[in-house]
């Protein structure tokens, strides 16, 4: 089995404030994912952003040097596309 190189790997973090955003940053994190309250199955359990802060979010995580990817974990319902798609 081929061994990949350190260049072909990504280690993600998870990030759902900005104290976790800038923890994933120290521990040398490639990138962060994160999801928002409106569209995101743990929204009453976990800390999220809002949709407000998603802008922050992604500067901060590029300042950082880290890619941002935006997760969306839930089952969307037709009266939801046009927030998913604001998002």
């Amino acid at each position: 089995m081929k061994q990949l190189q350190r260049e072909q790997m990504e280690l993600m973090a998870p990030a759902g404030d900005f104290e976790s955003l800038l923890a994933a940053a120290q521990g040398g994190a490639d990138s962060v994912y994160f999801g928002v309250k409106q569209l995101n199955m743990r929204a009453r359990s976990s800390h999220n952003f809002r949709l407000k802060e998603l802008p922050r979010v992604v500067d901060v995580a590029h300042q950082e040097g880290m890619k941002a990817y935006l997760t969306l974990n839930t089952v969307l319902y037709d009266k939801e596309l046009p927030l998913m798609r604001k998002i």
